[in-house]
């Protein structure tokens, strides 16, 4: 069976992941958007995961590359829950989720 994560793969997999990063960090430049911003930094972070599962793979090191998989995917879904969390409470008090219009939430 043939494995993505092999080091004749590398360079493709590092291209995709390197697409991925860049296309999230466009749409966190482009957007005027809690939400999409909030989908950018999904996507650049899931470029650096496949970097970092490839790197693994290739070194021959897939366990310790898994582990700290888990690790990240736990502390992304902790920032993406906190994230929408913020987006609800200031669509709520605010009425719309342009960030350069929310004055409001100044500490």
């Amino acid at each position: 069976m043939n494995s993505l994560f092999t080091p004749e793969n590398l360079q493709f997999n590092y291209f995709v992941a390197l697409m991925m990063f860049f296309i999230g960090v466009y749409t966190m430049a482009a957007s005027r958007n809690l939400i999409r911003l909030l989908i950018g930094l999904e996507i650049t972070s899931k470029g650096c995961m496949l970097a970092l599962i490839s790197a693994g793979g290739a070194a021959g090191n897939m366990p310790t590359a898994q582990a700290l998989l888990i690790i990240m995917i736990s502390v992304e879904a902790v920032v993406v829950a906190v994230g929408l969390i913020l987006i609800i409470r200031a669509f709520r008090q605010q009425g719309n989720i342009d960030p350069t219009k929310l004055s409001g939430l100044k500490g």
